[in-house]
């Protein structure tokens, strides 16, 4: 199997007109940049394969990190619809996020979210309080 290539970017995303796909330009080194097409909803698996390998590599190298919502230049946010709860593996739950179109899901340790628990309402209603800002 030959090497992989080394990746530089993706660009000039787009979705159809339709929304039925989306499209993404990925350059990579040595080769010409190509375009790929997928439908909306292989998109997901996508995201969810990539976020997977994203953990593990992080796991394996012994730099996982807390979660430091403070620091907010480090955050991308992405637009999401719906929150939802729903009992995992033993000893987790799943967090599922709605994406507009498809979900996203996330195994979390029962003991995280019962640490959160106690101020996630508060939090919550500290938040809604607060003004929106235009940045």
């Amino acid at each position: 199997m030959p090497d992989p290539l080394p990746f530089l970017r993706l660009s000039e995303g787009a979705s159809s007109a339709d929304g039925s796909q989306v499209r993404l330009h990925i350059e990579a080194r040595d080769v010409a940049p190509f375009d790929v097409a997928m439908n909306a909803e292989t998109l997901a698996d996508i995201i969810q394969y990539l976020s997977y390998l994203s953990s593990d590599a992080a796991i394996k190298r012994g730099v996982a990190k807390d979660v430091d919502p403070g620091n907010k230049q480090s955050l991308a946010p992405i637009p999401a619809t719906q929150l939802a709860l729903a009992p995992g593996t033993p000893g987790t739950a799943l967090v599922l996020v709605r994406l507009f179109n498809f979900d996203l899901t996330f195994e979390l340790p029962i003991a995280a979210l019962q640490s959160a628990a106690p101020s996630f309402a508060q939090i919550v209603a500290t938040l809604a309080s607060e003004p929106e800002s235009a940045d």
